[in-house]
């Protein structure tokens, strides 16, 4: 079917493909809004922050903690950031920060930046306020934890881990929403469907009626025939019954 063919049949199917796009544009507005009108999507903010693990003399000697230690185990501070990533959002940290703001917060992504003991947090909220306020507090959360931590296991001074802020929480920021592409692809879905309708349904009433054509043809066709067999017998019978009276038959008309 050539792409003149399908512009053709949509054309002839005018009422399949407008009811195909009424109903791809409600299907579209359904996935963004509720039936109240209210937003389907919940509104959701960014903010970033960065801290160092660290210790107290890790600048001068690059003191290491030993494999004894019973804060945190592994080797340099490179492999400590990796270790610390597990403790950020764990109930460990999270239990030290207002509960309003772990309610409101919706995500929590820390990934340590490559070959460094600097660990990037994401927080993601539902206002702008409680994502930077969650930003900022978990860094605190953290230090509390793991001084109170190595505090108890009376690790040396100068072998412990220590979370030192590097970047404040930043501005918080509208997170990326993929309300609207599934809108789109929701309606593209819907009304792609519809055409594909559309051109069956063509195709197929004008196949039907093709074979309707048809078989009137051969209906009259056949009545001819009939018609023509039924005259011919007629014509043979008149020619017996003559002859049997002694009548000569009537000569055939010249053609």
């Amino acid at each position: 079917m050539e792409l003149g063919d399908i512009f053709a049949a949509l054309r002839r199917r005018k009422r399949t493909v407008v009811i195909a796009l009424l109903l791809a544009i409600a299907v579209a507005a359904f996935s963004l809004y509720k039936p109240d009108g209210s937003p389907r999507a919940v509104p959701a903010f960014n903010s970033q922050t960065r801290v160092l693990v660290d210790s107290s003399n890790f600048g001068l000697g690059r003191v290491e903690l030993s494999s004894s230690d019973t804060s945190l185990a592994g080797g340099g501070f490179g492999d400590r950031a990796q270790t610390v990533v597990f403790f950020v959002d764990s109930k460990l940290v999270t239990d030290r920060i207002p509960k309003e703001l772990v309610a409101a917060t919706s995500a929590i992504v820390v990934t340590p930046l490559l070959k460094t003991p600097v660990i990037q947090i994401e927080v993601t909220a539902d206002t702008p306020q409680h994502a930077q306020q969650m930003a900022t507090a978990l860094p605190k959360a953290m230090q509390g934890y793991f001084a109170s931590r190595q505090a108890k296991a009376s690790t040396p001074q100068l072998q412990r881990v220590e979370i030192t802020l590097v970047q404040p929480a930043t501005d918080p920021v509208a997170a990326p929403s993929q309300a609207k592409a599934l809108a789109i692809l929701a309606f593209l879905m819907v009304f792609g469907a519809g055409l594909l309708v559309a051109i069956v349904r063509d195709n197929y009433l004008r196949t039907r009626a093709k074979r309707t054509d048809t078989g009137a043809d051969d209906d009259r066709a056949d009545d001819a025939s009939r018609k023509a067999r039924k005259a011919a017998k007629k014509a043979a019978r008149k020619a017996e019954a003559e002859i049997e009276d002694g009548t000569p038959p009537e000569p055939a008309p010249a053609s």
